[in-house]
């Protein structure tokens, strides 16, 4: 089982300081000066401009085919709040997701590989000069990171959780506490509780990728389909070697389900926009994916470009 991580030492602070700060200057500095310069910017603006004055679904034409409506609404929230019609609130709330990111890659790659591998991922991203570029513009591509990051740190959790329960209750099993101890499929029912937090996190987090860009439906999709193929190996190989199949399948039946339960919620979260543009926007949902199809070109168009 995987060690939890242990706590930051001073040194180590001091540097997650120092790349927080480094990320906050390079995103921050002279954003005041600034101003629009891509296409999508200019249609995520009006799109917030629309919302905060006409209403949460008031959107210009354009932006079905851009992307779901999260970025413009949190704009336009501002926007609302704020009584400022300034574009500049847009490149703001991309920096501050730029900075948020940074700390979530350190969370999640500390989780996956302790405390150094999550500072050094986390420098890594904070130096990044793509990321840092990417965070001084009103596009949905650095909000996206964070939502992804935040996604994978709930499933992250999740699966840590599934497994510390399987590997307590096998530590009980060895050590002759079969009879006093839980039945081997009592693992699903322990892990429930706090599994469904993190199940349900990630299915918010998710939701929310998705409802930044629409190819923010990966972020569940690979981790969903990723288990099964772990679920279908480790409960091979337990029968193989042994009689406790039921302890694979009663954990992986956890993560499954909670993994399931989240791709509902953000399927659920996504419903609106998908009815929206289905019913307001010419051609309907299915004019998007078609749109989304033009990107895509067979292998004998890649010499021309």
């Amino acid at each position: 089982m995987r060690t939890p991580p242990q706590r930051l030492s001073r040194g180590q602070r001091l540097w997650l300081a120092g790349v927080l700060t480094v990320a906050a200057g390079l995103r921050f500095a002279g954003i005041e000066n600034l101003s629009l310069s891509h296409m999508d910017e200019g249609g995520y603006i009006s799109s917030a401009m629309t919302v905060a004055t006409g209403g949460a679904y008031s959107f210009p034409y354009s932006q079905a085919l851009q992307s779901p409506p999260l970025l413009p609404w949190i704009v336009g929230g501002l926007v609302w709040l704020t009584q400022a019609q300034w574009p500049i609130l847009g490149v703001f709330v991309s920096a501050a997701f730029g900075v948020a990111a940074v700390f979530f890659m350190f969370l999640l790659g500390r989780r996956w590989g302790g405390n150094s591998f999550g500072l050094w991922a986390a420098t890594l991203l904070a130096i990044s000069d793509f990321h840092g570029a990417y965070s001084r513009m009103v596009l949905t591509d650095v909000p996206l990171t964070f939502w992804f990051l935040l996604t994978l740190y709930c499933v992250t959790r999740l699966w840590e959780q599934t497994e510390r329960e399987a590997s307590s209750n096998t530590e009980r099993q060895n050590k002759g506490t079969k009879k006093t101890g839980p039945p081997i499929g009592s693992t699903a029912i322990q892990t429930w509780p706090t599994a469904l937090f993190w199940g349900i996190a990630a299915g918010l987090a998710g939701g929310a990728a998705w409802n930044t860009k629409y190819n923010g439906w990966l972020v569940l999709a690979i981790p969903l389909f990723s288990a099964g193929l772990w679920l279908a190996h480790r409960w091979l190989a337990d029968f193989r070697v042994s009689a406790h199949g039921q302890r694979a399948k009663s954990q992986g039946g956890v993560l499954i389900g909670c993994l399931l339960l989240a791709v509902l919620i953000a399927t659920a979260g996504y419903a609106h926009w998908y009815l929206f543009v289905e019913h307001h926007f010419e051609g309907g949902y299915a004019a998007v994916t078609a749109n989304h199809r033009g990107y895509f070109y067979s292998p004998a168009a890649w010499p021309r470009h």
